[in-house]
């Protein structure tokens, strides 16, 4: 399980910061951001210079600095990418998981995004970031992730494992295993409580569960929210029209949906009129939305 320190922005901390990049003091910079949580490094670029933030993104880990970008606000995001050679924002963009890659590629223009992925090393990922910009991005096919596990029906246990073994290095959290058939069309679901307890020659087939809850790829992303919310799901299989299986959509994506509505709500709010009912109308929006963001908020940590 991976320790996350517990940290606060100080301005002794920041100042001592400040000099460490100024004196190139690698192992300062290294050694105090290791095992903070990355949304409060995020927080910290955003009280440096753009030269000193762009710094900070250099030396430290590869995967931890692709991990920065992605809790950086759109704008900000932008402004660090820019700042950075083609190239380096190609290799970042490849460490991260496909939809965020493809979020973050969105914010480019179509040349430019054209440019980045030419620089992939990475055939895989980039067939995937490729696949994620085809869709419109507030729907489930936009928001979903190509990282997934799957297991053919016809599999034995040992084979299954073998392959959730191998499977497994791109994905960050297993919550459940997608079975297919030849066809790569979605059958059912089976857990891995079911595959450990298995003897070796069992097949999937005679295992896993036949209901399960999809969405297609052409579904609104905050219909998406709502069938996740009503049945209290971890992630959801993604479907084509043909029921193949193209991706997954966990709760941690639902959330990042479930705060963009409630900042346009906000905007709303303010930008329309200040009635009481348009007022009441927003708050009540927002507590309804409520339940189900600290629902996933508790999933999510659950899950990691």
């Amino acid at each position: 399980m991976e320790i996350i320190k517990q940290f606060e922005l100080s301005k002794e901390y920041l100042e001592s910061l400040q000099q460490a990049i100024e004196a190139e003091d690698l192992s300062f910079i290294q050694e105090t951001l290791d095992g903070v949580n990355v949304a409060d490094i995020a927080a910290l670029l955003d009280e440096l210079s753009m030269e000193e933030a762009i710094y900070v993104l250099r030396v430290v880990d590869p995967q931890l600095a692709a991990d920065i970008i992605i809790e950086l606000e759109a704008t900000t995001q932008h402004r660090v990418l820019k700042e950075l050679e083609v190239q380096e924002m190609a290799n970042l963009i490849e460490l991260m998981d496909s939809d965020d890659g493809a979020d973050i590629l969105n914010l480019f223009l179509e040349r430019e995004r054209e440019d980045i992925i030419s620089h992939f090393q990475d055939k895989l990922k980039s067939d995937q970031v490729l696949e994620l910009l085809r869709y419109d991005q507030d729907t489930a096919g936009g928001i979903m992730a190509k990282e997934y596990i799957r297991a053919n029906k016809n599999w034995n246990v040992v084979q299954t494992i073998n392959e959730i073994r191998r499977q497994a290095e791109n994905v960050s959290k297993i919550y459940s295993i997608f079975v297919v058939n030849n066809r790569q069309q979605l059958m059912g679901i089976v857990s891995l409580k079911r595959i450990v307890l298995a003897s070796e020659d069992t097949k999937i087939e005679d295992i896993y569960e036949e209901e399960v809850i999809s969405v297609p790829t052409h579904m609104d992303q905050e219909d998406v929210a709502e069938v996740m919310r009503k049945y209290d799901l971890e992630s959801v299989p993604v479907i084509n029209a043909k029921k193949k299986l193209v991706g997954r959509i966990t709760v941690d994506d639902i959330l990042d949906v479930i705060r963009e509505e409630a900042e346009e709500d906000m905007q709303a709010m303010t930008g329309i009129s200040d009635t009481v009912d348009e007022y009441d109308s927003v708050i009540k929006l927002t507590k309804a939305r409520l339940p189900w963001l600290l629902i996933g908020i508790c999933g999510g940590l659950l899950g990691a």
